[in-house]
């Protein structure tokens, strides 16, 4: 009886001792990241050949300003038109950056059209190096406004054909900034797609005020052929 008494005695105190609780300590260290201010909106249309004046910034570390000590990175030339991006960053004590960016669009401004040609689109016509492939693209496109006058996004070059009727989704639609001109002249300034293949404006695109139709012809690497995307109504 003694030998029993003692075993669970023992017994008690292993369960006991398992049940203490263990502290382990854990270095922990917190971190900051500065907080930017982009002022005059994250998307900026800049006029062709006008010298860059950055509408302001500001940036705050553990709240002191930090702003003098920014750094800033770019390729802008507002002698070429294009899309561009300003990027404003800052390394921590830690070493960790922190960052904030700005897109610059430079175009001809001043030649930009204030027409208004935003809306939905139902009747799509779509041509490949002359081969109409308009009756597999039944779908309604939209063109909705840009970031400065006279620029418009258009939703598809291909009109839905790899998007929607191939079902590959939204990445694989050929989404287009536009330029609307004063005289009716559209300028493809800029694409984006998930195929890894050149796209170019091969010029002539243009607004028809009479129809409203809307016809962007450009070029793209992935078929190697020349196309012609018509919005219209």
């Amino acid at each position: 009886m003694k030998k029993t008494i003692i075993l669970s005695l023992v017994a008690m105190g292993l369960l006991f001792a398992s049940c203490e609780k263990v502290d382990h300590a854990v270095n922990q260290k917190v971190t900051y990241y500065p907080v930017f201010d982009i002022q005059g909106g994250s998307t900026v249309a800049w006029q062709l050949g006008d010298s860059w004046v950055d509408p302001g910034f500001a940036a705050t570390y553990k709240g002191e300003d930090i702003t003098s000590d920014v750094d800033i990175d770019t390729d802008l030339d507002t002698d070429v038109p294009g899309i561009y991006t300003i990027d404003y960053s800052f390394v921590n004590e830690d070493g960790f950056a922190g960052s904030a960016s700005r897109t610059v669009v430079v175009y001809d401004l001043a030649n930009a059209s204030d027409v208004n040609i935003a809306g939905s689109y139902s009747n799509l016509t779509l041509i490949d190096d002359g081969v109409d492939l308009s009756s597999r693209v039944p779908y309604t496109m939209k063109i909705t406004r840009g970031p400065g006058v006279g620029l418009f996004y258009m939703q598809d070059l291909l009109c839905g054909y790899f998007s929607i009727r191939a079902g590959y989704g939204n990445a694989y639609a050929f989404y287009a900034l536009i330029q609307l001109n004063k005289d009716n002249s559209i300028d493809l300034l800029q694409t984006k797609n998930a195929w890894p293949y050149a796209i170019e404006d091969n010029g002539g695109s243009n607004y028809d005020p009479a129809t409203g139709a809307v016809t962007v012809n450009w070029y793209w690497g992935g078929w190697g052929e020349d196309l012609t995307c018509v919005y219209a109504n």
